[in-house]
């Protein structure tokens, strides 16, 4: 992944309300991860016939209809991590800056993650940044989570592809909390195609060993989310809000 430099601008508001709050003492956002919905997953016949063209074992699984071999770039796995944000002060916007993402799938050794900073929609050609040197660390936060600690125990175990950040998938928005509001946030992610293959290598030989055997079969894929979303917090500067882990699973049939 390329890494890029954002530059986070805050436009503060003037004004009684704003100088007020400011006097009384800036309170920190709050936030909550709620839920992570999947948006995308290939169909388990769509991996099955990719695990019988991987093996050669095409006429056999022709028996049972798993003829197409799809390509691996329609394998692709899309997640939702909707959080629910609360800025308490009255008058003063707060803007979501960078989100530290981690996850793992299968085991929970198996994490990858991967730090995303946000454009200012009046910067013309902006893209969201990845890895950028220095982002994602902050000196206040609650449950903060760093870079440091969502490192992957295996290189390039867990892909968070780029396309999630370039191919309209909204990502590129600046999101700001206004004053007294509240927001559900979306911020999507995608899973490498080759990557959750090689990890549901054998999950999936176990099903095509059951489909054979003329079993109905479905496959799960549990997995955990965690990380941390920084904020640019008014007198306090950079801000953090630890989420996760977050654990459940993703039905594939």
């Amino acid at each position: 992944m390329r890494t890029m430099t954002m530059l986070c601008c805050l436009g503060l508001v003037a004004g009684c309300d704003f100088l007020a709050d400011v006097a009384d003492g800036v309170e920190i956002p709050k936030g909550s991860l709620d839920r992570v919905d999947l948006i995308h997953a290939p169909a388990l016949d769509e991996l099955l016939s990719w695990q019988c063209d991987a093996l050669n074992l095409g006429i056999l699984c022709g028996t049972v209809g798993l003829n197409d071999v799809p390509r691996t770039q329609d394998l692709l796995y899309s997640f939702d991590l909707v959080f629910e944000l609360r800025n308490p002060n009255e008058a003063i916007p707060i803007p979501l800056i960078e989100v530290l993402m981690g996850i793992s799938v299968f085991e929970a050794q198996n994490l990858g993650s991967v730090c995303v900073s946000f454009c200012d929609p009046a910067a013309e050609g902006c893209l969201p940044g990845l890895n950028a040197e220095g982002a994602c660390v902050a000196d206040e936060g609650t449950d903060v989570r760093r870079p440091e600690d969502l490192l992957p125990t295996v290189e390039d175990l867990v892909g968070l592809t780029e396309t999630a950040l370039t191919g309209g998938l909204s990502n590129d928005q600046w999101r700001v909390l206004e004053g007294r509001s509240s927001t559900e946030v979306h911020i999507q992610f995608d899973l490498a195609a080759d990557t959750m293959l090689s990890l549901a290598d054998e999950i999936l030989l176990g099903a095509l060993d059951d489909l054979l055997a003329g079993q109905r079969i479905s496959v799960d894929v549990p997995y955990t989310a965690e990380g941390s979303l920084f904020f640019d917090v008014p007198e306090l500067g950079r801000y953090a809000l630890g989420f996760g882990p977050w654990d459940d699973a993703w039905a594939i049939e």
